[in-house]
């Protein structure tokens, strides 16, 4: 993967940044009417957090759970919203930041909060495309993650679900990428270009 350390750690979730090498995730799917997610280390095939969605209304939320069901924060995404903005609360509803969202060719997501760990604020960008689903994710100029779909196994075939392959480097917080990932997927989800357009877009882009 070759993803080094940050100057410090990244994130909101100390218990998610104490990996000290690279760690790999499969962010599946799960054919579900919510579209729910299991997030599992793919060396160990250990679950590590689960993302269930609302079986019905018009809101997007998708709650993040650690391995116990312990609710750990909560993406919303309004309907008809006309700025196409992530919000991020905590387990009490306290808005803790927003993932806001630009595309045209390439999709590029951005966040800022407060880090706990270091007491002041730090941005994340992702930058990727919609055909491919692939994306950078940084901190200033450090490389903190890269989300691929380069898994395609059997059960992704046989369920017709979706699966990523969330690269995290050490000292980062892997439930923050994580929701990046969920936001990347459900840009995906809108539906605003189809999938082979995009790919031959992207290919023509600088």
């Amino acid at each position: 993967m070759n993803l080094s350390p940050p100057p410090h750690p990244v994130g909101l979730f100390p218990q998610f940044v104490k990996h000290k090498q690279p760690v790999s995730l499969c962010v599946r799917e799960r054919k579900t009417l919510s579209n729910d997610f299991s997030i599992t280390n793919i060396d160990t095939d250990a679950v590590v957090l689960n993302v269930c969605g609302p079986k019905c209304g018009p809101q997007e939320r998708k709650e993040f759970s650690d391995a116990n069901g312990n609710l750990l924060f909560t993406l919303l995404k309004e309907p008809y919203n006309i700025k196409d903005t992530f919000e991020v609360q905590d387990s009490n509803g306290k808005k803790l930041f927003c993932i806001d969202s630009s595309s045209l060719i390439r999709i590029k997501l951005t966040a800022t909060y407060t880090n706990p760990m270091i007491q002041k604020d730090e941005t994340i960008v992702l930058k990727g495309t919609f055909g491919q689903r692939k994306a950078t994710i940084t901190c200033g100029e450090a490389v903190i993650g890269r989300i691929s779909r380069d898994i395609v196994d059997s059960k992704s075939i046989l369920l017709d679900t979706r699966a990523y392959a969330l690269n995290v480097a050490p000292n980062v917080d892997f439930a923050l990428l994580a929701a990046f990932t969920v936001a990347l997927d459900a840009k995906y989800d809108d539906g605003s270009f189809s999938e082979f357009i995009t790919d031959v877009l992207e290919q023509d882009a600088p």
